[in-house]
């Protein structure tokens, strides 16, 4: 009772240490890739995003109180509206006016143009904000700025959206339940109302795990509970496992603190699978008979040094996720064993009842021959592609999808859908038309097809030094005949100059939100918005600098990357296996499953064209932390009933565990519980059925 006592404190110690723990819930957002200049192009192109932190409305079919009720609750969840342009100075504007056709700057000096201008400034003159109206007029009296913005835009681009679409910069942290009372009442409102923005992905994020914790948890535990209670009977053991697990959480969330100041709500999700990791060691560590205490030692810690560099090896990805996910189970195995010490003369008493089915014998050929049919099949079938979509990483309701797909017409029109950063050796327009001509490229809606060439820019030059004085003197006039006084400029600015294809992207690129020119590394850029239909990693060079497709090939090189390590990890767990039972036949038979099961999903993969991506890669390590005990304890104890009958417990524990996880909202937990399932399922079969011949098992 003393030391249970003293654990509970030390328990109620680590979960105050561990109070407000903050939760980050988007596992994509870290990521960060490993070549400079593509992080860079990516991050540049971002920082500058008119969508980031913001979220946006469109109430065109609704009423003005329903209206306001949105705002209201917009307004209650943090959000403050921001205009869906940020209008840029005249100067700025005025620096692009070389782009204006000739024939457009001697339209704006016509006594009719002008004659329209001093009527319109007398109209408005008398009316609030007047001043600032004419202050404008005294800064670009012949309307340059207005000139150039429709050229650019479009005659009615900024009056398209009109009042009816909103804008709104997210408050920093989110509040979910308030911002959950504001997506609800947009929900109800659907489909008259249209919505878009990343917080409400986060939210749908949120509630999806927070639902996959409790459910999940829940469940898992209850299984595990039963199926332990009917094995052995013993209330003392099932408060072990209860107890154990919270330290083993606890523990496991604190070595994630240790690294990291944010915990991904997922990681957290992930936590409940730890009861059936813990189930193993309790189970194995319990009722160790003094005859057989040195072969089930020996199982032990084979069971325990191939969980632990399974684990290491998820350690070292470059997935904040995986990470958190390795950090979590080392620490959660770690505090499980810690916790054991104690209890170690309770565990002794403890025994199991053994039971007994047929078996069938393989002899140490016959499982190499299993093994080696496994790899040629699997060269037959050939290892599924890996590919990575962002929509498997986070949780999507067919309200959101419907939202994607409304506002996706919209940026597919304005060419922003799907941009790539293209290297350009020369002319900006030069490296662009490779993909104008194999139809991935709008040429027409790309900013160059307003650039107009030097001598075309020149005669617009010409057309304003030659008319621009006389043109302000008239208009000066024609508002001193009404009574406004203004002393614009008598002559355009000096600033104005001839433009090259770079200098105008980049002059374009500093009035507005979309940064169509870079340079990084040495290396000049056109930004490029694609076609619908375009495939950004199929064209040669192209980089992706919108989220979908920049994500999407990186989570694909990180599950490569994984799927190395994996192998490398198999590698160093054969050689601890063979060096450990000192039987090169006992460590083969001990992964003859993992040979199958990979060839299993193989089978699958090419028969429903499904990839892999890093799920599944981060799920066969776990497979492998996990599918490797119930072999290794089998063939380290001459697959007795008793070691068998505990195999058969953890077996089940196991699949419980994972099993639930199949029920999970979120897409990366429900991958993760059915490939962990399906590889563990293999295992545990395996290890129930099938033995090798005594001679190959005797002990070391």
């Amino acid at each position: 009772m003393k030391k249970t006592a003293l654990l509970l404190f030390v328990t109620a110690a680590l979960a105050l240490t561990l109070r407000g723990t903050t939760l980050e819930d988007d596992p994509i957002r870290s990521l960060s890739h490993p070549d400079p200049v593509r992080a860079a192009l990516f991050d540049r192109y971002q920082e500058r995003s008119f969508f980031r932190d913001r979220v946006f409305v469109e109430t065109g079919e609704l009423t003005p109180a329903e209206r306001e009720r949105i705002a209201e609750a917009l307004r209650a969840a943090g959000y403050r509206e921001a205009g869906l342009v940020e209008r840029p100075s005249a100067d700025k504007i005025l620096e692009l006016a070389p782009l204006l056709p000739a024939e457009d700057v001697r339209r704006l000096v016509e006594e009719e143009t002008l004659a329209r201008r001093a009527r319109e400034a007398l109209s408005i003159a008398m009316l609030p904000g007047a001043d600032t109206y004419l202050r404008e007029l005294q800064d670009d009296p012949i309307g340059l700025g207005p000139a150039v913005l429709e050229r650019l835009v479009g005659p009615s681009a900024a009056s398209a959206a009109g009042p009816l679409l909103h804008g709104y910069r997210s408050p920093r942290p989110l509040d979910y339940e308030q911002v959950g009372r504001a997506y609800d009442l947009l929900v109800g409102f659907s489909p008259r109302v249209h919505f878009i923005g990343g917080d409400f992905f986060a939210l749908e994020n949120y509630r999806a795990v927070k639902h996959d914790i409790l459910v999940c948890s829940a469940l898992s535990l209850v299984l595990n509970l039963v199926i332990f209670f009917c094995f052995t009977g013993r209330w003392a053991l099932l408060a072990l496992l209860f107890l154990g697990s919270v330290v083993s959480y606890l523990v496991g969330l604190l070595a994630i603190r240790a690294f990291y100041t944010e915990v991904y709500a997922l990681v957290l999700a992930y936590t409940s699978t730890f009861i059936g990791f813990n189930n193993e060691s309790l189970v194995h560590l319990a009722g160790i008979e003094a005859t057989r205490r040195r072969r089930s030692l020996l199982g032990i810690w084979s069971a325990i040094g191939t969980t632990f560099i399974g684990f290491l090896v998820l350690l070292l990805g470059r997935s904040t996720m995986v990470r958190q996910m390795a950090l979590a189970s080392l620490g959660g195995m770690i505090g499980f064993l810690l916790f054991l010490v104690p209890y170690r003369a309770t565990l002794a008493t403890v025994r199991f009842r053994g039971f007994a089915w047929p078996k069938l014998t393989l002899r140490p050929r016959w499982v190499a021959a299993t093994c080696a049919a496994s790899v040629l099949g699997l060269v037959i079938v050939g290892v599924p592609p890996v590919a990575t979509r962002i929509e498997g990483f986070r949780y999507q309701t067919p309200t959101l999808d419907a939202q994607v797909a409304y506002f996706s017409r919209q940026l597919d029109a304005l060419s922003l859908e799907d941009v790539v950063a293209v290297p350009a050796a020369g002319e900006p327009g030069d490296a662009i038309a490779p993909l104008a001509a194999a139809g991935l490229l709008d040429a027409a809606r790309h900013p160059l097809a307003a650039w107009r060439r030097p001598a075309e820019q020149e005669e617009t030059l010409r057309a304003l030094r030659e008319r621009y004085p006389m043109a302000v003197a008239r208009l000066t006039a024609l508002l001193a005949e009404s009574g406004i006084r203004i002393v614009p400029a008598a002559a355009p600015p000096a600033r104005l100059r001839v433009l090259d294809a770079w200098g105008y992207l980049e002059e374009l690129g500093s009035l507005g939100p979309v940064r169509w020119a870079d340079k990084v590394g040495g290396q000049r850029f056109v930004m490029a918005g694609l076609r619908a239909s375009a495939h950004p990693p199929a064209i040669a060079g192209a980089i992706p600098v919108s989220p979908r497709h920049y994500y999407d090939q990186l989570l694909t090189a990180l599950s490569r990357e994984l799927g190395w390590l994996f192998l490398a990890g198999l590698a160093v767990m054969a050689i601890y296996l063979v060096i450990l039972q000192r039987s090169a036949s006992r460590a083969l038979y001990a992964f003859a499953p993992l040979f199958m099961a990979a060839l299993a999903f193989a089978a699958w993969a090419r028969a429903t064209g499904s990839a892999i991506h890093i799920v599944h890669i981060m799920g066969f390590s776990l497979v492998i932390a996990l599918a490797l005990d119930y072999t290794t304890v089998a063939v380290s104890n001459d697959h007795g009933d008793v070691e068998l009958s505990k195999i058969l417990l953890t077996g089940l524990s196991t699949l419980a565990t994972f099993g639930v996880l199949v029920l999970a909202r979120h897409p990366v937990l429900h991958e993760l519980g059915a490939t962990v399932v399906i590889g563990c399922g293999v295992s545990l079969v395996f290890a129930l059925v099938f033995r090798l011949p005594p001679g190959d098992e005797d002990a070391p």
